[in-house]
C-alpha cells in the first residue's frame, strides 16, 4: 500500500511504466542531496514535522491526555508549556531523561547513570545545541530508585516486591544541580508521567528536537493519526546510542561515545509541488532504496477539479 512514506520498489517500477504512456507526463529516477535539492529538478524538499495546526492539535491532545489521569496532571503539563513558552532560552534540544540515564542498563548492575546525560547532552552543546534536560522529581534527589530491568538476585530477597535504591554520586549530583541552576533542567512533579513533557516541548515555541529511543506505542495512537506520527517522530525524535571502552589502567571508565541519528534537512515522503502553467510535480521517496526518488511531473489537467491535491498512488495506474 502506498502512504505518505512512499512507495516499494515494485510499486514505483509500475507507476513509472504507466507514466510512460500518458501524453505530456515525464518521469525518471533522481536522488535528493543532504540540503534536501533534488538533483534533477533542482528544487528543495520542504522539511518535515506537523504544522502549526497539527502541532496545536497535538499539544491540546498531550494535554486531554494527562487530564485524563488527574485534573493536577493536566495543570502541572500545562505550567510547563508555559514554562517554555516564556523562558529566556531558545531550547534546540530536549533531553528524555531516564531513556538516556538507562540505556544499555538490563543488566545484573545496571543503575541509572546521570554520566551518560552528561555524555550525550555535552555532544550536543559541542554541535551549537541548546540543551534542556527533563527529569522526574525522584531522579533528582540524593538517593534515587533504580528501575533496571534485571536486579540482583540477593536484592530481589532482601526486597520483594520493592524497587532497588541508588545514592548518587557526587559528580552526578553536581551535574544535575549545574543544569538547574543554568536553566537547563525542568523536574517534572511526582506523579506526573515525563513523557508527555518531552513530548509537549517538540511541539512548543522553539521545536527543539528530542534525544531518546522512546517510540511512544503507548501514546501517539491517542494523539495524531500514523502519518502525522511518522513525520513528528522523523523530524522531532533523535534516536541515540553510546558506546564504552574499555577502563583504563587506573581503572577509570573513559566517558560514553555518542552516537545521534540526526533528522534529515528535508521529509522522506512524498512531495507536491505546482509548477508554471498548471503541472504538477511529486518526488517519491523508494521506501526499498533509501537513496532512490522518482520525480513524476504530470501536465495541466484541463480543470483543476479532474485532478485530486494528493495524488491517489494507490490505485491511479489500475
Amino acid at each position: 500500500a502506498a502512504d505518505d512514506a512512499g512507495l516499494s520498489s515494485p510499486h514505483l517500477e509500475r507507476v513509472s511504466a504507466a507514466l510512460r504512456a500518458l501524453p505530456g507526463a515525464t518521469c525518471e529516477r533522481t536522488t535528493i542531496d543532504d540540503d534536501g535539492a533534488c538533483r534533477v529538478s533542482g528544487r528543495t524538499l520542504p522539511t518535515g514535522g506537523l504544522d502549526a495546526r497539527e502541532r496545536a492539535q497535538f499539544r491540546e491532545r498531550l494535554l486531554d491526555v494527562a487530564n485524563a489521569t488527574s485534573e493536577r496532571d493536566r495543570r502541572e503539563l500545562a505550567a510547563f508549556g508555559a514554562w517554555l513558552e516564556d523562558h529566556p532560552y531558545a531550547f534546540t534540544a530536549v533531553l528524555d531523561g531516564p531513556n538516556v540515564a538507562y540505556l544499555n542498563q538490563n543488566f545484573e548492575h545496571g543503575k541509572f547513570r546521570v554520566r551518560q546525560l552528561e555524555a550525550v547532552a555535552g555532544y550536543l552543546e559541542a554541535l551549537g545545541h541548546v540543551v534542556l534536560v527533563v527529569l522526574p522529581a525522584k531522579y533528582c534527589e540524593a538517593v534515587v530508585p533504580n528501575h533496571s530491568k534485571r536486579r540482583p538476585r540477593a536484592e530481589v530477597r532482601e526486597q520483594p516486591g520493592g524497587t532497588p535504591l541508588q545514592a548518587l554520586e557526587d559528580g552526578e549530583l553536581a551535574a544535575i544541580k549545574g543544569w538547574a541552576e543554568r536553566g537547563a533542567l525542568y523536574v517534572v512533579p511526582r506523579g506526573c508521567h515525563d513523557d508527555l513533557y518531552w513530548m509537549l516541548a517538540t511541539v512548543s515555541r522553539d521545536q527543539p528536537l528530542a534525544v531518546s529511543n522512546d517510540k511512544t506505542r503507548d501514546h501517539w495512537p491517542k494523539l495524531i493519526g500514523e502519518a502525522q506520527y511518522r513525520r513528528w517522530a522523523t523530524r522531532s525524535v533523535v534516536n541515540f546510542g553510546l558506546g564504552y571502552a574499555e577502563p583504563d589502567d587506573a581503572g577509570d571508565e573513559p566517558p560514553p561515545d555518542v552516537r545521534l541519528e540526526l533528522p534529515r534537512a528535508y521529509a522522506a515522503r512524498i512531495h507536491e509541488a505546482r509548477l508554471p502553467g498548471g503541472r504538477v510535480s511529486f518526488h517519491v521517496p523508494d521506501r526499498d532504496d533509501g537513496g532512490a526518488w522518482l520525480l513524476a511531473t504530470l501536465p495541466a489537467a484541463e480543470r483543476e477539479a479532474r485532478r485530486p491535491v494528493v495524488w491517489p498512488w494507490d490505485c491511479w495506474w489500475n
